[in-house]
């Protein structure tokens, strides 16, 4: 899927669950955390910046 998701354009970021996880006491917020850190390392590769004013 990473393969055509790219083949495609997108910017694809492939995480290593069973390296990045302990699977036998998973929880979703350990997915939310995996995949915050996913988009903030591609936000650096492309580097983005955010719009301070959008902070508040």
């Amino acid at each position: 899927m990473a393969g055509r998701l790219a083949a495609c354009g997108y910017h694809v970021k492939t995480a290593h669950c069973s390296m990045d996880l302990d699977l036998l006491r998973i929880v979703y917020s350990d997915l939310f955390i995996l995949m915050g850190e996913a988009l903030l390392q591609i936000a650096k590769e492309l580097e983005c910046e955010i719009d301070r004013n959008i902070l508040g």
